[in-house]
Protein backbone atom coordinates (compact mmCIF):
# COMPACT_ATOMS: atom_id res chain seq x y z
CA UNK A 1 0.00 0.00 0.00
CA UNK A 2 0.77 3.29 -1.17
CA UNK A 3 -0.55 6.67 0.60
CA UNK A 4 -0.23 9.47 -1.57
CA UNK A 5 -1.49 13.19 -0.68
CA UNK A 6 -1.07 16.29 -2.22
CA UNK A 7 0.70 17.95 0.57
CA UNK A 8 2.11 15.17 2.81
CA UNK A 9 2.98 17.41 5.52
CA UNK A 10 -0.90 18.37 6.57
CA UNK A 11 -2.20 14.90 6.42
CA UNK A 12 -4.47 14.15 9.06
CA UNK A 13 -2.82 10.53 9.20
CA UNK A 14 0.31 8.88 8.91
CA UNK A 15 1.78 12.22 6.96
CA UNK A 16 5.44 11.26 7.59
CA UNK A 17 4.88 8.08 5.61
CA UNK A 18 3.08 9.45 2.15
CA UNK A 19 4.27 10.58 -1.00
CA UNK A 20 2.94 12.87 -2.91
CA UNK A 21 1.01 11.90 -6.32
CA UNK A 22 4.08 13.35 -8.87
CA UNK A 23 6.34 11.17 -7.14
CA UNK A 24 4.05 8.18 -7.02
CA UNK A 25 3.80 8.58 -10.86
CA UNK A 26 7.64 8.89 -10.80
CA UNK A 27 7.77 5.27 -8.85
CA UNK A 28 4.92 4.13 -11.16
CA UNK A 29 6.55 5.14 -14.45
CA UNK A 30 9.77 2.83 -13.52
CA UNK A 31 8.14 -0.18 -12.85
CA UNK A 32 8.18 -3.29 -15.17
CA UNK A 33 6.87 -6.49 -15.23
CA UNK A 34 9.44 -9.23 -15.76
CA UNK A 35 9.31 -12.66 -16.66
CA UNK A 36 8.09 -15.57 -14.11
CA UNK A 37 9.18 -18.08 -16.54
CA UNK A 38 12.24 -18.82 -18.35
CA UNK A 39 11.94 -20.52 -21.67
CA UNK A 40 15.21 -20.57 -23.22
CA UNK A 41 16.98 -23.80 -23.28
CA UNK A 42 20.86 -22.04 -23.23
CA UNK A 43 19.78 -19.73 -20.77
CA UNK A 44 18.26 -22.45 -18.65
CA UNK A 45 21.45 -24.16 -18.82
CA UNK A 46 23.64 -21.27 -17.49
CA UNK A 47 21.47 -20.50 -14.92
CA UNK A 48 21.04 -24.22 -13.44
CA UNK A 49 24.69 -24.54 -13.97
CA UNK A 50 25.35 -20.72 -11.59
CA UNK A 51 22.97 -22.34 -8.84
CA UNK A 52 24.43 -25.52 -8.75
CA UNK A 53 27.91 -23.65 -8.19
CA UNK A 54 26.18 -21.28 -5.72
CA UNK A 55 24.73 -24.93 -3.75
CA UNK A 56 27.82 -26.08 -3.61
CA UNK A 57 29.00 -23.03 -1.82
CA UNK A 58 25.92 -22.84 0.17
CA UNK A 59 27.19 -26.77 1.32
CA UNK A 60 30.84 -25.20 2.08
CA UNK A 61 29.32 -22.59 4.41
CA UNK A 62 27.06 -24.72 6.19
CA UNK A 63 30.27 -27.36 6.33
CA UNK A 64 32.56 -24.18 7.26
CA UNK A 65 29.98 -22.96 10.28
CA UNK A 66 29.80 -26.11 11.75
CA UNK A 67 33.50 -26.52 12.41
CA UNK A 68 33.31 -22.99 13.52
CA UNK A 69 30.62 -24.13 16.48
CA UNK A 70 32.67 -26.72 17.09
CA UNK A 71 35.73 -24.41 17.41
CA UNK A 72 33.54 -22.06 19.89
CA UNK A 73 32.49 -25.07 22.28
CA UNK A 74 36.04 -25.83 23.22
CA UNK A 75 36.82 -22.57 23.88
CA UNK A 76 33.68 -22.23 25.85
CA UNK A 77 35.02 -25.64 28.01
CA UNK A 78 37.69 -23.52 28.53
CA UNK A 79 36.32 -20.23 29.55
CA UNK A 80 33.84 -22.62 31.64
CA UNK A 81 36.96 -24.18 33.67
CA UNK A 82 38.68 -20.75 33.97
CA UNK A 83 35.68 -19.07 35.24
CA UNK A 84 36.53 -16.38 32.37
CA UNK A 85 33.61 -14.43 31.09
CA UNK A 86 31.83 -15.76 27.86
CA UNK A 87 31.48 -12.35 26.22
CA UNK A 88 34.97 -10.61 25.44
CA UNK A 89 33.75 -7.64 24.51
CA UNK A 90 36.92 -6.31 23.37
CA UNK A 91 37.43 -9.06 20.81
CA UNK A 92 34.06 -9.19 19.75
CA UNK A 93 34.60 -5.27 18.95
CA UNK A 94 37.78 -6.07 17.05
CA UNK A 95 36.80 -9.06 15.24
CA UNK A 96 33.44 -7.70 14.06
CA UNK A 97 35.96 -4.29 13.02
CA UNK A 98 38.25 -6.80 10.79
CA UNK A 99 35.84 -8.64 9.44
CA UNK A 100 33.85 -5.49 8.03
CA UNK A 101 37.34 -4.09 6.64
CA UNK A 102 37.72 -7.80 4.84
CA UNK A 103 34.22 -7.45 4.04
CA UNK A 104 34.83 -4.37 2.37
CA UNK A 105 38.28 -5.46 0.36
CA UNK A 106 36.44 -8.22 -1.41
CA UNK A 107 33.48 -5.68 -2.46
CA UNK A 108 31.25 -6.89 -0.09
CA UNK A 109 28.56 -4.62 1.48
CA UNK A 110 29.72 -4.11 5.14
CA UNK A 111 26.10 -4.14 6.68
CA UNK A 112 25.67 -7.32 4.99
CA UNK A 113 28.78 -8.58 6.75
CA UNK A 114 27.69 -7.01 9.87
CA UNK A 115 24.59 -8.73 10.55
CA UNK A 116 25.90 -12.26 9.26
CA UNK A 117 28.46 -12.08 12.26
CA UNK A 118 26.32 -10.65 14.68
CA UNK A 119 24.26 -13.60 14.21
CA UNK A 120 26.92 -15.80 14.08
CA UNK A 121 28.40 -14.84 17.32
CA UNK A 122 24.81 -14.71 18.77
CA UNK A 123 24.73 -18.17 18.29
CA UNK A 124 28.57 -18.66 19.61
CA UNK A 125 27.58 -17.17 23.08
CA UNK A 126 24.54 -19.55 23.35
CA UNK A 127 27.13 -22.40 22.51
CA UNK A 128 29.18 -21.04 25.53
CA UNK A 129 26.66 -20.83 28.07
Amino acid sequence: MIETHWRPDEALSDARQQITPKTLCRLVERLHARDTAVTDRELKRQMAHLRAEISSVDAKIIQDLAERMNWVEQIGRIKHEHNIAVLQLDRWEHLLEDHIARAEKAGLDPGFIKDIFEIIHAQAIKRQL
